[in-house]
């Protein structure tokens, strides 16, 4: 390969794949006219800012593929669409709580 990924391109990738995620619970919110997923929605706003503003040092896990696939087998099972935001927003939370440990061991390195 001759060219290396840019920040732009880096930048660019993760923003869409995390607005096209946003738009697909979105969906779901319409769909379900549930509060919960406005809540999950919000974790995962949260999990994905925090990770962007420390420019990728904080990991997060990545949903959009659960909530495609979760989308797609729904018609098989309306229940299935609760389950969705339900694993998205434990998986969210997991990732919160990842990121808020990376920067509680950051805070113990530098002051011990």
């Amino acid at each position: 390969r001759y060219t290396q990924p840019t920040k732009f391109g880096k930048y660019f990738d993760f923003i869409s794949d995390r607005f096209i995620a946003l738009l697909l619970m979105f969906q779901l919110f319409w769909h379900l006219q549930d509060y919960y997923v406005l809540i999950t929605m919000a974790l995962m706003l949260i999990t994905h800012s925090l990770n962007l503003l420390t420019k990728f040092n904080n990991h997060s896990l990545y949903t959009r593929t659960i909530i495609v696939i979760g989308l797609f087998i729904s018609p098989l099972w309306s229940g299935f669409l609760i389950l969705i935001y339900l694993v998205v927003g434990i998986i969210s939370l997991y990732s919160l709580t990842l990121q808020f440990h990376r920067f509680l061991s950051s805070l113990h390195g530098r002051y011990s």
